[in-house]
This record gives C-alpha cells, sequence and structure tokens, in this order.
C-alpha cells in the first residue's frame, strides 16, 4: 500500500537531479565575460599662479575626434600604419573625455580664471576652449613605446562666435617600459604636458580678448554636448610589448 508513493518519490527526486544536473552543464556552455582592467589617466597637480584671476570664465568643451579615438580602449601602432588596441584592458572613459577632464583640473590648479565649467554642465562663459583631438596613441618606435597625443586647439568668443586663436599642440613621451602600467604613465605625463602648454597658451590669448566678447553667454544660449561616436572594431593586441603580429 505504501510501495506506491514512496516509488513516486524517488522518481520525483531522480528527475529533480538530473533537471539540475543539465542545467550546471548548459552553464559550463555559456561564455565566460571578459575580465578587464580598467585604468585612469594619472595626473600632476599644476602649481598655482602667483597672480589673481586675470579671466572671468572659460567653459571646456569635449575635443572633437575620429570613432577609433572616441572610445574606452587604449589604442596602440605596433608598426607601420596598423591600428591595435591593448587586449583586457581600458580606461575609466572614452579618451576625448579624459582630455577634457584633465585639461578643467588643469585651469583649477591654475587658479588664473574665476570660473571653469564643461560643455555637459556649462555655467555662463565668455571663451571657450574645445578643438579636435587627432592622436591619442600608443606608437613603437625602434621597438620602444611612446605615447603620442595631437590636439587642434580653438579659442572662441561664445557671445560673437569669433575666434579669437588656434594653435595645434603635440606631445610625445617614451615609456619606462613596455607594460600596460609603464603606457599608461606616459599618458599621464603626455597629458600634463599638453594641459601646461595649453592653459599657458588660453590665458595668453584670453587676454586680448575685445570688450564686445568679455560679457557671459547664459547657460542655455551655449551649445549643447556632442553626440558621441559608435564605437568602432578595433584589433586587439596583447598587453605584453613588443607587440607581435597578430595575422
Amino acid at each position: 500500500m505504501t510501495s506506491a508513493p514512496r516509488n513516486l518519490t524517488r522518481r520525483a527526486v531522480a528527475l529533480g537531479v538530473l533537471a539540475a544536473s543539465a542545467l550546471l552543464s548548459a552553464c559550463t556552455l555559456l561564455p565566460k565575460s571578459e575580465k578587464l582592467a580598467v585604468y585612469q589617466l594619472p595626473l600632476t597637480a599644476l602649481p598655482a599662479a602667483s597672480q589673481s584671476p586675470t579671466m572671468s570664465s572659460l567653459r571646456i568643451s569635449t575635443p572633437e575626434s575620429g570613432q577609433m579615438i572616441d572610445s574606452a580602449r587604449i589604442l596602440v601602432v605596433p608598426d607601420g600604419n596598423r591600428l591595435a588596441a591593448y587586449e583586457g584592458v581600458r580606461w575609466a572613459d572614452a579618451s576625448p573625455v579624459l582630455v577634457r577632464e584633465r585639461l578643467v583640473q588643469a585651469f583649477l590648479d591654475d587658479r588664473r580664471i574665476a570660473v571653469v565649467s564643461t560643455d555637459r554642465n556649462p555655467l555662463p562663459s565668455v571663451l571657450d576652449l574645445s578643438g579636435t583631438l587627432r592622436t591619442f596613441q600608443v606608437e613603437y618606435r625602434d621597438s620602444k613605446p611612446v605615447a603620442v597625443v595631437r590636439y587642434e586647439a580653438r579659442l572662441v568668443a561664445l557671445r560673437t562666435g569669433r575666434l579669437l586663436a588656434a594653435n595645434r599642440f603635440e606631445v610625445e613621451q617614451p615609456s619606462n617600459g613596455t607594460s600596460v602600467t609603464d603606457v599608461v604613465t606616459a599618458f599621464g605625463q603626455a597629458t600634463d604636458a599638453l594641459s601646461a602648454a595649453l592653459v599657458k597658451w588660453t590665458i595668453e590669448q584670453g587676454a586680448a580678448t575685445a570688450p564686445l566678447d568679455a560679457r557671459p553667454v547664459p547657460a542655455s544660449q551655449q551649445n549643447p554636448p556632442r553626440q558621441q561616436h559608435d564605437e568602432q572594431r578595433v584589433e586587439p593586441m596583447p598587453q605584453p610589448a613588443p607587440p607581435k603580429p597578430m595575422r
């Protein structure tokens, strides 16, 4: 009388074990998620200027860039014109955003501009510092990595839209080693040098601003932030360097 219920119970337990085993087997077939090491851009604080603020306000716009640069990948040119990316590592943000935030910090450290804002969170501003980030990558030269940053800057009076000045900046910083950590350090040193040069140039050019240009433009009348590019696939590059051809 009691054998039938017992058999049913045993059968239910067996089916449960089989179902659990099947589920575990299916889980092992799922692709493993890629483990990424995320790096911030190292920075060194600029010394504060001795004089009081000489400009009232500046808006720093996110640099324009090509689709390859407008991503969080750490780009490298291992040889010739072949563009790749270090595998398993990323910047904390897209390269143009990293450069923008580094510039903001540099102007805040300098203290010669009273109000510094960005195109993401604009405040009433007199001038806009914008530009194009042409290069933000590692280039191998004689089997040694060099961090290369090229930036074309534009200084515009927001009220009149007048272009006050434009200049091209290029920084090349050799890395002390071939590891990703060494390369990231070289990027930090390169952007430190770029920031110092841009602060000096902006202060000098802004001092010549005409009175008509010197009235702040309300944030509501400033241009909205740019749209981000869709990320384009880049050939992965293993971390150890000097990099070897992938195919």
